[in-house]
């Protein structure tokens, strides 16, 4: 392996990181390999052996060495777990020295939960379309309704037990995929009280018009830390449509 390869592994693992965090070398070793191979960062060779590395652990040994191991030893260690040759084990023990690097480490520890503090200071607009049918043995009605909104993170209450988790597999998430997760949360919730309004009666059709859906997002908000700046939307109850099946 050249000094430009070593590098250039360096370089996309560094991204990975980054983008994913530390547990996705561990987890998604994999993901990592295809990643490698798709880029065209590594020939397959490489890629294998990198790969054979991540599934011995050799990333966690070196980041657990808080920056005191030296080239011997890391390259010693690869060598003992993987059964490479010195001359291979010596890069890649500089791969992960230098990915693992006091300065990387710097850098890392600024940049975690910046995608949570920034999605906190922006506000959200989206639309949320429902979309069902109210059922019986005569026929049905379709049932429709469509919002849009803009909600404003509060500082300090935002909470979500999914997002803790997710967080503390990846502190380096984006602000747009804590976003998708937020409004993916409230688009569900709106769709299942949406289900329950136009079908909890089996006798009565329901009218989507007077479907409370701003009601529905602000208790939602309120249970997460968010507030809603703004809100409309429309309900929309079709025709009755006789089911004409079997006559």
């Amino acid at each position: 392996m050249t000094a430009d390869e070593i590098n250039v592994l360096k370089t996309v693992l560094e991204g990975i990181v980054g983008r994913e965090g530390f547990s996705y070398l561990e987890d998604s070793p994999m993901k990592v390999f295809d990643e490698l191979l798709n880029s065209g960062a590594a020939s397959r060779r490489t890629a294998s052996a990198l790969l054979h590395t991540l599934l011995m652990k050799i990333p966690e040994y070196v980041k657990g060495g808080s920056g005191d191991l030296g080239e011997e030893e890391v390259s010693a260690k690869i060598q003992k777990e993987c059964l490479f040759k010195k001359r291979e084990s010596e890069c890649f023990a500089r791969v992960y020295l230098r990915l693992f690097s006091k300065e990387n480490g710097e850098k890392w520890e600024k940049e975690k939960f910046s995608g949570l503090r920034s999605f906190v200071s922006k506000e959200w607009e989206f639309t949320w379309k429902g979309d069902t049918r109210w059922e019986t043995r005569g026929g049905s009605v379709g049932c429709e309704y469509e919002a849009t909104m803009k909600l404003s993170p509060i500082e300090g209450k935002v909470n979500d037990k999914k997002l803790d988790k997710m967080l503390s597999k990846n502190p380096f998430l984006s602000e747009e995929d804590i976003a998708d997760h937020f409004i993916g949360r409230l688009r569900d919730y709106l769709d299942e009280e949406f289900e329950n309004y136009c079908t909890s009666d089996d006798y009565y059709e329901p009218v989507c018009e007077d479907f409370e859906a701003e009601y529905y997002a602000s208790e939602w908000c309120q249970k997460h830390g968010f507030e809603i700046l703004s809100f409309t939307g429309e309900g929309f109850t079709g025709d009755y449509e006789p089911d004409l099946r079997g006559y």
